[in-house]
Formats: C-alpha cells, sequence, structure tokens
C-alpha cells in the first residue's frame, strides 16, 4: 500500500512543480523604506502620505520611533485618519513612554474612531498603567471604545482584569460579550475556564458557540477537552467542528488524535485539510497508517481518471491535489524515513525512450 501511494505522491510532486506563485509588491513596503525617508514623510503635505509614514513606522522596532511618532501629534496633526494612524503605529511598538500620550487621547480626542485606537492600542504595552486606562475604558461612554478597551484587558493577567472580564461575559451588548470572551481566553486564567465551558455548553446560537470554542482554544487548558470534545461530536455545522478541532488541539490533552483522524473522513474539504494540519502538529507515527489509508481512497478518483475527466471537475480536481499536497506534507512531518524514501525515488534518473532512426 506504501508503495502505490508513493507513486500516487511522485504523480502530485510532477503536477504540483508545474504551478508557482509570485510574491507582488503593493507598492509600499513598510521595512523597506528608509527610516529617515518615513520620518521626513510625516510632515508631507499630502495628508495619504503621512498616514502611511505613519503606519510603516509601527513596524520598526528601532531607537527613535516612538519619539517621532509623538512629535507628530504635537504638532497637532490635524487628519483624524493620520492621527489614528499613528496612535496605532505607537501601540505596534509598544513603549510606555507612549502612555501619556494614549491617555490624553482617551480623555480628549473628539474623533471616535481615534479614540478606539487608542483603547487598543493599551494591549500592546506592558504597564500597569495600560491596565487601568484598559480597565477605564470599558465604562466609556462609546461602545466601539468600550470594544477596543475589554480586547486590550485580554493581554493582562491580574485579578482586578479577569474578574472584570468574568463580568462583562454578561454584557448586553453582543460585540462587548463575545470580546470579553476572547480575552478571558487570552489571559489563560485557571479562573477563566469555569466560565467559557459554561459559555460553550449553553451558546444559544452559532456565533457563541463560535466565539466560546475561539477563547477555549487561546485558553488552551487540557481540563477543557471533554466538553470540547461533546461539542466535536454532536454538533453537525462543519465550522463549529472545525473550531473545536483547534480547541482540542490546543489543549494537548492526551486521547484526542481519534477525533483528528474522524475529521479525515468529513464530507467537508476544509475540515479534512485542517485534521491534517492538526495532525502534522500534534500527532505521531503511530497515525501513520490510517493517515495513509485515508490518503488511498482520497487519490483513487484522481488517478484513475484520465485527463478529459478531470478537467470537466477544474474546481474539484485542484482541492483533491490540495488535499494530496497535505497529505503528503503531514506523512512527511510524521514519519521522516517515508519522505526520505519518496525524495529518493523522485530524484532517481528516469530512462528516457528513444524511437529508432533507422
Amino acid at each position: 500500500m506504501i508503495d502505490r501511494f508513493i507513486q500516487v505522491l511522485l504523480c502530485l510532486v510532477v503536477i504540483l512543480g508545474c504551478y508557482s506563485q509570485y510574491a507582488h509588491s503593493n507598492g509600499w513596503e513598510h521595512t523597506s523604506i528608509d527610516f529617515n525617508v518615513l520620518v521626513l514623510a510625516l510632515d508631507d503635505p499630502n495628508p495619504n502620505i503621512r498616514r502611511r509614514a505613519a503606519e510603516s513606522l509601527g513596524f520598526r522596532q528601532q531607537a527613535g520611533t516612538t519619539d517621532v511618532l509623538l512629535a507628530r501629534l504635537e504638532k497637532n496633526e490635524t487628519d483624524a485618519r493620520v492621527r489614528q494612524e499613528i496612535y496605532g503605529a505607537l501601540g505596534k511598538v509598544g513603549a510606555k513612554t507612549a502612555l501619556r500620550a494614549i491617555q490624553a487621547c482617551l480623555e480628549k480626542e473628539k474623533d471616535i474612531a481615534v479614540r478606539a485606537q487608542c483603547a487598543g492600542a493599551l494591549g500592546n504595552i506592558d504597564s500597569e498603567l495600560a491596565e487601568q486606562l484598559a480597565l477605564q475604558g470599558t465604562d466609556d461612554e462609546d461602545k466601539l471604545v468600550r470594544v477596543q478597551a475589554v480586547a486590550s484587558l485580554g493581554s493582562f493577567r491580574s485579578a482586578a482584569t479577569v474578574e472584570a472580564l468574568k463580568m462583562l461575559v454578561n454584557d448586553k451588548s453582543t460585540s462587548i460579550k463575545n470580546t470579553a470572551l476572547v480575552s478571558l481566553g487570552r489571559t489563560g486564567s485557571i479562573e477563566a475556564m469555569a466560565v467559557l465551558v459554561e459559555s460553550l455548553a449553553q451558546s444559544s446560537n452559532r456565533e457563541q458557540a463560535l466565539v466560546s470554542l475561539q477563547a477555549l482554544a487561546l485558553l488552551s487548558n487540557p481540563d477543557t477537552a471533554e466538553a470540547i470534545r461533546k461539542v466535536y461530536t454532536q454538533s453537525s455545522d462543519e465550522e463549529i467542528k472545525r473550531y473545536a478541532l483547534v480547541a482540542l488541539a490546543n489543549t494537548r490533552a492526551q486521547g484526542s488524535e481519534s477525533h483528528f483522524l474522524d475529521a479525515l473522513s468529513s464530507e467537508d474539504s476544509e475540515t479534512r485539510i485542517l485534521g491534517l494540519v492538526v495532525l502534522r502538529n500534534f500527532g505521531g507515527p503511530g497515525e501513520v497508517p490510517a493517515i495513509i489509508e485515508r490518503a488511498m481512497i482520497e487519490s483513487s478518483d484522481l488517478f484513475l481518471e484520465d485527463s478529459d475527466q478531470l478537467l470537466l471537475n477544474p474546481t474539484g480536481t485542484i482541492i483533491k491535489l490540495q488535499l494530496l499536497n497535505e497529505y503528503l506534507k503531514t506523512i512527511i512531518r510524521l514519519e521522516p524515513g517515508l519522505g526520505e524514501q519518496l525524495y529518493a525515488r523522485s530524484s532517481a534518473p528516469k530512462p528516457i525512450p528513444r524511437s529508432s532512426s533507422a
């Protein structure tokens, strides 16, 4: 069976070798522009240039970045979109020296989108003041600012933050509630586990189930595995099952491998691909025979049909090729020796048939 599978994979290697993808520049590469050029661009008359310069500076973790961004704010930047990008860049850099400017923004800025950006920037700054400002932001009069403040709280671990998030899970606003669930998962707190498991068990709609699973995936606690398995086995919704697979994988709980293998039998190609990705990262050599068996089933139609039949359904053919590529990567990751055997065969010189010139 392995020999047949290797033959199939050799065909796959040849087919995939015929395709290549090229990365195209978008005309503004954030990290390739000289730092001093970006600093000068912050004072350009065109607000779009200033905005793009601020955005690019957010990707620079180098001395002086925070200072030049703060200096631009001190010049009373009149364009709200530029201010928004500057505060976003300050958050990405994450320097504590930006906190006073961000605090002033939250207290005095008139543009709601800019204030929301400031609230969102707090989560990237490791500081007690940033945490306090985020907690205060959960009571802001504007919902957009509150949502971003709740999102920022997920970066902190204090008991006060965890308790605040547990309360916000009951907020009447769905966006606040869902953001609080995800932030609770990000805290990694043991205190969050019961709340998230209960939210999953009592999900009254599909959205809540998906958000709860996303939060549990971030929490990554093995003690939540049983609740996640229950949802995976009982749900008929393929997207919920995919979210459950990711959450289950992140728990690293023993005994989950059977569910990952089960995903390979799904009628949904995305679920099958996800199952392979999970197995590739969390499986072991013991799963390889079952994976090969599924790969043989996947490839049977593809390699028994002639080219004309394959072209009649190009989308289906491409999906099958993608799946076989995932099988190939998974098997080689879990059983490197099989990969060496495959590549040894693929690199062997092939005799070229020649017709007689007589």
